[in-house]
């Protein structure tokens, strides 16, 4: 019934939208059930998230915040759902039901390269929402990433993240990544220096 519903509301906010229904990756969507039993579908972003994406990220603790470019206003988020372009980049999100309506509990992104010297590569990003953090959602949706990448013919994925955020880099050691390079004082964030690491795995 919830992949229903969820199949009903793509249906229409596509026609709202005009988006073509015929570009839109279904092969991309993958249901999942967390260590608590909770369902999980990940399916591609389309243009009518935009509220349920505001309300994931500015939802988030000021813990979650701090391992993201800030300030985070409501436009960053209306620029990704106007956007949409899947040849440019496979934006997922992680949709579950609660009390009969759909909610956004976490969202990954693969951005690809232009050119020809950077086209067998990604980059990936992903967030999860504090109130579905230690269920397995982060890994499950970044083994979902690495499969389309895979189906897409990539052979390396990297990613960026500080070194601080230990949780994090051991989800994604679990998944394949490891420490390429550590950039210095990359990140400049509420009046300090942080350094990131580069993560990569190659498929």
């Amino acid at each position: 019934m919830f992949e229903l519903l969820v199949t009903c509301s793509l249906f229409y906010g596509a026609l709202q939208y005009g988006v073509c229904l015929a570009n839109y990756p279904k092969e991309y969507e993958k249901t999942v059930t967390l260590s608590d039993g909770t369902r999980v579908l990940s399916r591609p972003e389309l243009p009518t998230d935009t509220e349920m994406l505001w309300q994931m990220f500015s939802t988030l603790s000021e813990k979650s915040l701090r391992f993201l470019v800030n300030p985070f206003p409501r436009e960053r988020v209306e620029r990704w759902t106007s956007s949409i372009n899947y040849e440019k980049a496979v934006p997922i999100l992680a949709v579950v039901e609660e009390a009969g309506n759909q909610r956004t509990v976490a969202v990954a992104s693969l951005e690809f390269h232009g050119t020809s010297a950077e086209r067998h590569k990604a980059e990936f990003g992903i967030t999860v929402h504090d109130s579905y953090q230690n269920k397995g959602l982060g890994t499950a949706l970044t083994r979902h990433m690495l499969s389309i990448a895979r189906a897409k013919e990539l052979r390396k994925v990297t990613l960026m993240v500080l070194t601080g955020n230990k949780r994090a880099i051991r989800m994604y050691e679990k998944c394949g990544f490891e420490i390429e390079a550590k950039l210095r004082k990359e990140s400049f964030i509420k009046g300090r220096y942080y350094d990131d690491y580069v993560m990569s795995v190659f498929l």
